[in-house]
């Protein structure tokens, strides 16, 4: 009879060697450490009052500690999210990357890394509408001047000199014009710039979540009638030059995109999730077939709702048990990671599936 039993342990899949980065980094082990914003960086401007507010932190050795004690010899670990530019900040304490001080900071931070032979990706991070002008002293941005969904919704930190949460409704984006779209696209490659220049291992764009590309993604934000928007195919067109753009600036085989397909955090509730993102997954294939990966979140995992709330949601559009399988096929051979939802329990086993369905024969 067939042995059928899940294997643990060292005989897992889990922690087989991976080739990423087009063959150029071979990683130990399968167990990637996901972004995680952890809100620890150093004001640029120590005291922070209503008419000189602090709008940019530092990496410190805080988190050098952090990601030290995170790496392992042959591991992979992805940075925490990190803003290209002052507009695009949508937390306090996420230190940036577009002066020298932020670049000299995160280089402590990869040097710490590879003393211990680890790996580490960069993550390019533009919150769009989801934040507010009291954090980056200009006007939130997105791809329409669309308001939340809900008045209620606020942005998570209580700005300095107010007595209360500022709600994202009273604030509305403002649409991002051709020339500050170009603008835009350009402080994400200078940023990508200064990464690889402090020794990053590559680079890679969050384009989940509900920040600025899934903005552009989402129809219930994206109203726009040019080039950019009215249609999947054009919903994906910031996308697809940025990610052009990023891939000459640093090279494809250093870069890596993350997707949330059936996300809906940020209010990125819009419809045609297959149409729009099957489209986008076969055109990055095309465009940039040697990418290092891509990473997905799984459709189950919302930061905003249980699972069955989550199931219900997707049910009430004829979703019904989505999965990533489609858009796994479409990639082929490129690394395919997934995030949310794994643990201890549920881990084993789930690769030698895959590698059953997909690459059996």
């Amino acid at each position: 009879m067939k042995d059928t039993a899940v294997p643990r342990g060292s005989g897992s899949k889990l922690f087989q060697p991976l080739k990423i980065a087009n063959g150029k980094i071979e990683l130990k082990h399968r167990v990637v450490l996901a972004p995680l914003t952890r809100n620890r960086g150093t004001p640029l401007q120590p005291e922070s009052t209503i008419e000189n507010p602090n709008r940019a932190w530092l990496p410190n050795n805080l988190m050098v500690e952090y990601y030290s004690q995170r790496a392992t010899e042959g591991g992979l670990l992805i940075s925490e999210g990190v803003p290209p530019s002052l507009e695009s900040n949508g937390m306090p304490g996420v230190p940036g990357m577009f002066i020298p001080e932020q670049a000299a900071g995160w280089k402590k931070i990869v040097d710490a890394v590879h003393a211990k032979g680890g790996y580490i990706y960069f993550q390019l991070w533009h919150a769009g509408r989801a934040t507010i002008p009291q954090m980056t002293g200009s006007p939130a941005v997105s791809a329409s001047p669309t308001v939340w969904d809900d008045p209620k919704e606020c942005f998570f930190h209580t700005p300095v000199g107010y007595s209360e949460p500022v709600p994202y409704s009273k604030h509305p984006p403002i649409e991002l014009s051709h020339r500050h779209i170009k603008r835009t696209i350009e402080d994400y490659c200078n940023a990508a710039k200064m990464a690889m220049e402090a020794g990053f291992d590559g680079v890679e764009l969050h384009s989940g979540n509900g920040y600025l590309p899934e903005q552009f993604l989402s129809s219930n934000i994206n109203i726009r009638t040019d080039e950019y928007g009215g249609t999947p195919e054009k919903r994906c067109q910031f996308v697809f030059e940025l990610m052009d753009a990023l891939a000459a600036t640093v090279g494809q085989e250093n870069l890596a995109i993350r997707l949330s397909p059936f996300g809906l955090f940020n209010q990125a509730r819009g419809e045609q999730r297959v149409e729009t993102w099957t489209h986008l997954c076969r055109g990055l294939k095309q465009s940039l077939p040697n990418l290092s990966y891509v990473s997905f979140i799984e459709p189950r995992y919302e930061q905003i709702f249980s699972t069955k709330e989550k199931d219900d949601f997707l049910a009430s559009w004829g979703l019904l048990d989505v999965d990533l399988s489609s858009f796994r096929e479409i990639f082929g051979s490129t690394p395919f990671f997934s995030a949310g939802g794994w643990d201890h329990t549920n881990s084993w086993g789930v690769l030698e599936s895959v590698i059953r369905i997909w690459w059996s024969g």
